[in-house]
């Protein structure tokens, strides 16, 4: 709002003055000009945007006072094309919006972990597995699926199996573990000797002693139920007297040890 004098001359040079109020209006709109944009989920599964990234020249007749976009964050459900709104905004109150399309994208490859594990010919014959069974903590920014070959065994040996992890956007990662089949008769209680290890008490009530034929200087014994998940590993150094803890319900479980001179056995263990 803007106050100006008005003044009129006649031709005998009388005059009169008035101020009078001129009202300047701004109604032009602004020019919206966004452009389309690629966005790349990250290893969290998100993705920022702001305005900034989607201007590409707006411009208005007194000047841009804002900008905004109808949708900033993203994330594993918003994989592919999205429409949103650019807006342009001018001091005036005059705003301009038009459609861009954002593409939101994934191209993080899950990361995939396995384990090794025992199966057993005497509960089923032949042996199958899951990729649920070799997975031990796979993950990825997004939802993924996971698959393993082979998954079927008929014979006693140690087998190299492939797990492959699959996200929703075809980004894929495998890796390759060790399937140990063994075929060791459920049934009957002995107790369990070798030329390496000796172990006792079996039955046990869950505290299992052994002792091998010299000192070791590292140990690893894992102990597996009888479907062959792992259930818990111990570590031991420099020695060659030890105990394991049966930590499960009672059951068939089979022990795995493994010493840094390269021996290694398996025993059937029952808990009562």
């Amino acid at each position: 709002m803007n106050v100006i004098t008005f003044t009129a001359v006649d031709l005998n040079g009388n005059s009169i003055t008035a101020n009078v109020t001129v009202t300047v209006i701004d109604s032009v709109f602004p020019v919206a000009i966004g452009q389309n944009k690629t966005m790349y989920l990250n290893s969290n599964g998100t993705a920022t945007l702001n305005s900034t990234q989607i201007n590409n020249g707006s411009s208005d007749d007194c000047g841009i006072a804002s900008m905004s976009i109808s949708k900033t964050n993203y994330n594993c459900t918003d994989i592919g094309q999205n429409t949103i709104n650019f807006s342009a905004e001018d001091f005036y109150g005059n705003v301009s919006t038009v459609p861009v399309n954002i593409t939101v994208l994934d191209t993080i490859k899950p990361v995939t972990i396995g384990q090794w594990i025992t199966v057993n010919l005497s509960v089923a014959n032949p042996a199958t597995i899951t990729a649920a069974q070799i997975n031990n903590g796979s993950y990825d920014n997004c939802s993924f699926t996971q698959s393993i070959s082979p998954s079927s065994f008929s014979a006693v040996g140690t087998y190299s199996v492939e797990l492959t992890s699959t996200d929703a956007s075809g980004n894929t990662s495998s890796g390759t573990y060790t399937v140990n089949v063994i075929n060791q008769s459920t049934s009957g209680i002995d107790e369990e000797a070798t030329n390496a290890f000796t172990l006792f008490p079996n039955p046990t009530n869950g505290i299992v002693h052994i002792q091998t034929t010299k000192n070791e200087s590292e140990i690893e014994c894992s102990i597996r139920d009888i479907s062959g998940k792992l259930i818990d590993t111990y570590y031991y150094k420099n020695t060659k007297t030890f105990d394991v803890k049966l930590s499960g319900s009672a059951g068939i479980y089979f022990l795995e040890i493994r010493t840094a001179s390269g021996l290694f056995n398996q025993f059937k263990l029952v808990k009562e």
